[in-house]
C-alpha cells in the first residue's frame, strides 16, 4: 500500500474574524424552490441531513409524508396504526442508527410508530401510557446513551416513558407534573438531563439522563408550552405561553430567571455561537432575542403575523420563523436583519436540512396541505468552504477537525484525519464522523479507529476510487450535545446543533521532511575469513514518519565509498523496504563496522547505527596483488 501524508488543516487555528466573515455571506437569497403535496394538515417535520429525506407528519391525515431532498418529490405516504384517527403530531429521526430510523407520536390512537428508512414501512407499533384522544404529545432521543433512548411524554398519563429506541421497549415510566407537552435532551461526557414541560403543572421536571430519576420540580410560568437546550452549557430556556415569559434553568436544576417577551411565546431555538435565544411571540407579531450572557432581551424585530416556529442553521446563523397568519417565513440573518418569504397557507412547522450546500428548509403549511421546500443560491457559494461560526458564549470552536493522510487502498482512496471536542463548560464525546467531497452528493459514514465514545478521536473514511487531493471535503461532527434530537406540538424537530461541526477542508498534499528509520545492519556470518563473501541486510521503515516510499538504499564498511543494495522484494516501492547486499572480505585482519542509509521518495535519508563484524586470516595471495 503506498500513502502520502498531508499537512494538518487545523480549524482551530482559523481566526474568529474570519469564521465570522465567511459563514454568512457565503449564501445567496432564499427562495421557494419548490412546493409539495402531502397529507392533510401538515404539522411536525424532521430530516435526516445524511439521506436528505424528510419526514412530514400529517395530523388529520393519519399518515408521514416522506419527501426526498435531492428530487424535491415525495417518495413514499406511510400510514399510521389506529383504530379510528392516528393524529400524528411529533416526529423525529435517529440518523445515526445502523438503520436510520422515524419515530411518530401518534396522539389520538396513543401509538408509537417507528419507520424504517431503507423500508420507508412502520416496523414497530407501541402502545404507550396515555389515555385515547390524549396521548403523546412530545418526543426527545438521546441517541449517544447505551443503549439509544427515546423518551416519550405521555400527555394524558402525567409520564414520560423511557423507552429503548431501537426495540420501542419501554424501559422505564417517570411520573411527572401534569400534561407533559414538550421534551427537550441535554447530553455532554459529565451531564445528562431532559426537562419535561408540564402544561397545566406550570413547572418543568427535571430528569437526570444518566438514571432516569427526577432530580427536581421547578415551577415555571403559566402553561410553558416549549423548551430549547444550549448545546454546552446544557442551560434550558421554557416558553410561558400564558405568562408571557420564558424562564431560564441552569445547570444547578433551578430557575434563574423569567425573561418577559412578547404576547404568547411559543416557539424558540438558541443560537450558541451568538449567545442569542430567539423567540417566537404568536399573538405580538414578533421575535424577541434573549441574551444568554445576561437573559435580557437584546431586540424585539418585527416579523410577519402569527410567529409560531423557530429553527437555526447552525452553520450560517440564520433563524427561520414560520407566520402562521400571514402565510410567510421570516428570516433572521446574523446581523438581526429580517426578510419574509411567501410560502405556503398557514406555515406551522420548519426543519433544516444543514447537510446541504446551501441548506434547505421544509415548511409544513397546515391550510394547503403542502410543503415548501426553502433553498439558497448554489452559485453564490463560489466553492467558499463551509465553517463553523465563533462561538463567542465559548471563546472556542465547538469541536476541531483537522485532514491528516489520504492513503490507497485496493479499492481506492481514503482520508484520515481528526476530531476534538472543545465545548465549554460541558465536552461532550464524538458520536459520528461523515464525510463528502465536493461535487458528491452522498454523505459516507467515517470510521472511528480510535477514541470511541471520548470527546477526542481519530476518524478514517473511504472516499472513492479517484485521488482525492486538491479537492474540498466536508466533514460533519456529530457530538453528543448536538445529536440529541427534540419534537414538541410546535411543529418541528430540532437538534440543540445539528453538528458540532460542518466544515470544509482541502484535501491537500504536505512536504515529507522526515527521514526513515534504518535498523542496524544484520552481517553475516558475524566472523568471516578474509577474501570470502559477507552479507549485509537491513530494513527501512518511513510508515511512521512521512509514509512516502523509500526510494533507495546503500552499505559501505568502515569509512569506504557507498554501495548500493538491492530491494529483497525486487523493487523499491514501499515505505517500508528490507535491502540486501552480497560482498567480498577484502580487508586486513581485525574487527570492521558496516553501516547502512536509506533514502525515501521525498528526498530524506537517514544513517543506521553500525554493526561490527571481524575478519580472521590474511588475503590470498592473488587478492593481496589486486590491492
Amino acid at each position: 500500500m503506498r500513502c502520502s501524508r498531508l499537512g494538518r488543516a487545523l480549524l482551530g487555528s482559523l481566526v474568529i474574524a474570519a469564521i465570522v466573515a465567511v459563514s454568512p455571506a457565503v449564501l445567496g437569497a432564499e427562495s421557494v424552490v419548490a412546493t409539495v403535496p402531502v397529507g392533510i394538515n401538515p404539522t411536525a417535520v424532521a430530516t435526516n441531513p445524511m439521506t436528505h429525506k424528510a419526514y412530514v407528519a400529517n395530523y388529520y391525515g393519519d399518515s408521514v409524508s416522506v419527501i426526498d431532498g435531492v428530487s424535491q418529490s415525495v417518495v413514499a405516504t406511510i400510514p399510521m396504526p389506529m383504530t379510528f384517527l392516528a393524529v400524528p403530531n411529533a416526529i423525529l429521526v435517529d440518523f445515526l442508527a445502523a438503520s436510520p430510523t422515524a419515530y411518530v407520536a401518534n396522539f389520538w390512537s396513543d401509538k408509537l410508530a417507528i419507520i424504517d428508512e431503507a423500508s420507508l414501512t412502520v416496523t414497530k407499533t407501541v402502545d404507550l401510557a396515555g389515555v385515547h384522544a390524549s396521548g403523546p404529545r412530545a418526543l426527545a432521543l438521546n441517541p449517544s446513551s447505551s443503549p439509544a433512548k427515546l423518551y416519550v411524554a405521555n400527555y394524558g398519563a402525567d409520564t414520560v416513558g423511557v423507552h429503548d429506541a431501537a426495540t420501542g421497549e419501554l424501559v422505564k415510566e417517570i411520573p411527572v407534573g401534569q400534561r407533559p407537552r414538550a421534551l427537550a435532551v441535554f447530553a455532554s461526557a459529565e451531564r445528562e438531563r431532559v426537562y419535561v414541560a408540564n402544561r397545566l403543572g406550570d413547572s418543568v421536571t427535571v430528569i437526570d439522563g444518566k438514571t432516569d430519576e427526577v432530580v427536581a420540580t421547578v415551577a415555571t410560568g403559566e402553561a410553558p408550552k416549549n423548551i430549547a437546550v444550549h448545546p454546552s452549557t446544557g442551560t434550558a430556556y421554557v416558553t410561558n405561553e400564558a405568562a408571557h415569559t420564558v424562564s431560564v434553568i441552569d445547570d444547578s436544576d433551578s430557575v434563574v430567571a423569567n425573561v418577559s417577551v412578547g404576547q404568547r411565546p411559543v416557539g424558540l431555538a438558541v443560537d450558541p455561537s451568538a449567545g442569542r435565544v430567539f423567540v417566537a411571540n404568536h399573538s405580538s407579531d414578533s421575535v424577541s432575542v434573549i441574551d444568554t450572557a445576561t437573559n435580557g432581551v437584546v431586540e424585539t424585530l418585527a416579523v410577519g403575523a402569527g410567529p409560531w416556529q423557530v429553527a437555526l442553521d447552525a452553520v450560517t446563523g440564520k433563524a427561520f420563523v414560520t407566520c402562521y397568519t400571514s402565510n410567510q417565513l421570516a428570516i433572521i440573518d446574523g446581523s438581526l436583519s429580517v426578510s419574509l418569504l411567501d410560502v405556503g397557507t398557514q406555515p406551522f412547522g420548519v426543519a433544516i436540512d444543514a447537510a446541504f450546500d446551501p441548506p434547505k428548509e421544509y415548511v409544513t403549511n397546515w391550510g394547503d396541505w403542502t410543503v415548501s421546500i426553502i433553498g439558497g443560491s448554489a452559485s453564490a457559494m463560489g466553492g467558499a468552504p463551509l465553517l463553523p461560526r465563533a462561538h463567542a458564549a465559548e471563546a472556542v470552536q465547538p469541536v476541531e477537525v483537522t485532514i491528516d493522510e489520504v492513503a490507497q487502498t485496493p479499492s481506492g482512496y481514503s482520508v484520515s484525519g481528526t476530531a476534538s471536542d472543545l465545548r465549554a463548560p460541558y465536552v461532550s464525546n464524538v458520536v459520528a464522523v461523515f464525510v463528502k467531497l465536493d461535487g458528491a452528493e452522498e454523505w459516507m459514514r467515517a470510521a472511528i479507529v480510535e477514541g470511541a465514545a471520548t470527546p477526542s478521536v481519530t476518524w478514517r473514511a473511504a472516499v472513492g476510487g479517484a485521488d482525492p487531493t486538491g479537492r474540498l471535503l466536508q466533514v460533519a461532527v456529530v457530538d453528543q450535545a448536538s445529536a440529541a434530537v427534540n419534537c414538541g406540538e410546535v411543529g418541528a424537530a430540532s437538534t440543540s446543533g445539528l453538528f458540532g461541526a460542518l466544515v470544509s477542508l482541502p484535501v491537500a498534499p504536505s512536504v515529507d521532511d522526515e527521514a526513515p528509520a534504518v535498523s542496524a545492519p544484520e552481517v553475516e556470518p558475524a566472523k568471516v575469513k578474509a577474501g570470502r563473501d559477507l552479507t549485509v541486510r537491513a530494513t527501512a521503515d518511513d510508515t511512521a514518519l512521512g509514509d512516502s516510499a523509500i526510494a533507495s538504499m546503500s552499505y559501505r564498511v568502515d569509512d569506504g565509498a557507498w554501495q548500493p543494495m538491492l530491494a529483497e522484494d525486487g523493487a523499491f516501492d514501499s515505505p517500508s523496504e528490507t535491502a540486501i547486499a552480497t560482498a567480498a572480505a577484502l580487508l586486513p585482519a581485525g574487527y570492521h563496522t558496516v553501516t547502512v542509509s536509506a533514502t525515501d521518495a521525498a528526498g530524506n535519508t537517514a544513517v543506521s547505527a553500525p554493526t561490527a563484524f571481524r575478519v580472521v586470516g590474511n588475503l590470498p595471495k592473488a587478492q593481496k596483488l589486486e590491492r
